[in-house]
């Protein structure tokens, strides 16, 4: 089996996770994050390349390390362990086990850090990493023990605990948001933002609220400070909120026999002069969204008074709003938001890369395992158990579709039996760290006898897989997200099978799964850097079988940034 040249990191402590893939990266090396033996094992027997190397976190508190270790070396992965200067049992434990270094993790913030690159390019998982250090002389291995800083090693700030930035949104930008925010709330000229439960809630302040029948809401008023109303039972997860807890937004509670709507227009302020129509819009914000219901107030007059509310804020409280601000317009806070949130950041592509490498690691070990016997049911089970391993917090679908079923696009998981010689569509992702995932590879399941795709399959497979080519490679700033969705479908329907691709070619994605920009036809916005989105073309003949292919795509500055990493080939497997 050959090499991928990427590093495994195992370690189920998620900030440690980060650092050792930090000391990677930083060394020039591709780094791939495991959190579960599990996991470990979906990699190791997955079929398409060993990694070069893995490092191992000793202080695993599931006490996996020693057994991730033996499966390194009964793979032939050569591995390095990373524990405490003063366990000696450990570390004496850890070469028993297979490591080939044992390291301090002290000593990666000194001189062990140059013996860690010297390890990483001797397995070949380094990549632009000078082999000299810092005196200009050719770095030097360590030897198999543990190396401990000195008073004359100072540590290097890219390894130190303060230096290795934990992917995450700081406290500071959700300030930045909300400046922004106002700053478009301004040019609208409507009065206020007033946003309920949801992904816009969470984006501007860091608060997951619960969506309960009781109101929260954000007030960001054109002038004035903005504020949280928060039933008074949710306070103290309120205030956990970075923004509230950073001084950025106050909190105002309600008891329970109060009227919270009431609160609003006094932490609205004056509503705003009403202005000649059509003047301070930020026309077209809208295009190529899947909208709510039109008819949400007065959306013809401009100024006035106009209050934004969130695109998906329940009925019921839309509907005591209006009453409260009788006579006020009212529009979407997507004509300022949407904008601001497609737009994602150096923060937010780590989240996502993140969340789509943890993906990855599911189908890997799904198509490494067992299929052939199993409900459609059960294996969406295990998806879910794997994407929860890996560190999503929220494991939001599992789609099965086997033999027939795989050409139901939407398919639910349901009993139907997985047998040899016939296709499996895994579509699968959910939220790491607020971030969706989403990704859905084809599988073949062979069965023992070793029964192959049919040659109309081989065909409708290498046309999906072109069309997926050249819709990624047409991703470029500037280019109308329409076009993306054309030239794929073009591909697909120059070979008879346009019928045959029912959907879009994909969907925005951020800290909803399904959210601007959509690439459809009609939908000619541009694309502009750090979009994030699907592409995801399909082809699916009913009654018989279907594929599709899916990644998640950052357009960066040169064209596209694909986040996923598995193999877009037909995955021919087993399944036993």
């Amino acid at each position: 089996m050959g090499r991928t040249g990427a590093i495994l990191v195992v370690a189920d402590d998620l900030i440690w996770a980060s650092r050792l893939e930090g000391l990677v990266r930083d060394a020039g090396g591709r780094a791939i994050v495991v959190h579960s033996l599990r996991a470990l094992d979906g990699i190791l027997m997955s079929g398409f390349g060993l990694p070069a190397g893995a490092v191992v976190d000793m202080a695993a508190r599931d006490g996996a390390a020693l057994p991730a270790l033996q499966r390194l070396a009964d793979a032939g992965v050569p591995a390095v362990a990373v524990g405490q200067h003063d366990d000696r049992e450990g570390r004496a434990a850890a070469r028993a086990a297979g490591a080939a270094v044992v390291y301090a993790y002290g000593a990666l913030a000194g001189s062990g850090a140059r013996g860690f690159e010297s390890w990483l390019r001797q397995v070949g998982g380094a990549g632009a990493v000078d082999a000299v250090d810092a005196a200009g002389q050719p770095a030097e291995g360590v030897p198999d023990e543990v190396a401990t800083p000195t008073a004359s090693q100072p540590a290097s700030p890219r390894s130190s605990a303060a230096g290795v930035v934990v992917p995450g949104i700081p406290s500071e930008r959700y300030a930045s948001r909300l400046a922004a925010a106002r700053s478009a709330l301004e040019e609208s000229g409507a009065s206020a933002l007033l946003v309920g439960v949801g992904a816009d809630l969470r984006w501007l302040t860091g608060y997951e609220a619960m969506n309960l029948e009781r109101l929260t809401m954000l007030v960001l008023p054109r002038d004035g400070e903005p504020a949280l109303i928060a039933p008074r039972l949710e306070a103290p997860r309120a205030s956990l909120a970075p923004a509230v807890a950073a001084g950025i937004v106050r909190i105002v509670t309600w008891q329970e026999t109060e009227d919270a709507v009431a609160l609003i227009p006094g932490l609205v302020g004056p509503l705003a002069p009403r202005m000649a129509s059509g003047a301070g819009r930020s026309g077209g914000a809208r295009r190529g969204t899947e909208r709510m219901a039109e008819g949400v107030g007065d959306e013809s007059a401009a100024g006035g008074g106009r209050l934004l509310v969130s695109d998906r804020l329940w009925a019921t409280f839309v509907l005591r709003l209006q009453a409260v601000f009788a006579g006020s317009p009212f529009g979407l806070a997507s004509e300022v938001l949407r904008p601001l949130r497609m737009a994602k950041d150096a923060d937010e592509i780590a989240l996502l890369r993140l969340a789509a490498h943890a993906a990855d690691r599911v189908v890997l070990a799904l198509a490494a395992g067992r299929l052939v016997g199993r409900t459609e049911s059960d294996v969406a089970r295990e998806i879910r158990d794997r994407l929860i391993d890996e560190g999503h917090e929220d494991a939001g679908f599992a789609i099965v579709g086997s033999g027939p079923n795989s050409a139901s696009p939407h398919h639910e998981a349901a009993e139907r039996v997985i047998r040899p010689g016939e296709p499996i569509v895994l579509d699968l992702g959910g939220a790491y760290r607020g971030y969706g995932s989403d990704t859905t590879r084809t599988l073949w399941v062979t069965g023992s006898e070793g029964e192959g795709p049919d040659a109309e399959f081989l065909r409708l497979y290498d046309v999906l897989q072109r069309a997926h080519v050249a819709a990624t490679r047409a991703v470029a700033p500037g280019v109308p997200a329409e076009r993306i969705d054309a030239v794929g479908r073009a591909v697909i329907a120059e070979a008879g099978f346009g019928p045959a691709f029912t959907h879009r070619i994909g969907h925005g994605i951020g800290l909803e799964e399904h959210e601007d920009p959509y690439l459809v036809g009609g939908n000619a916005e541009p694309l502009r850097q750090g979009y994030a989105f699907s592409i995801e073309p399909g082809i699916y003949l009913e009654g018989r079988y279907g594929a599709r292919i899916e990644d998640i795509v950052v357009c960066g500055a040169d064209g596209a940034d694909t986040l996923n990493e598995t193999p877009r080939d037909l995955l021919v497997v087993r399944g036993t």
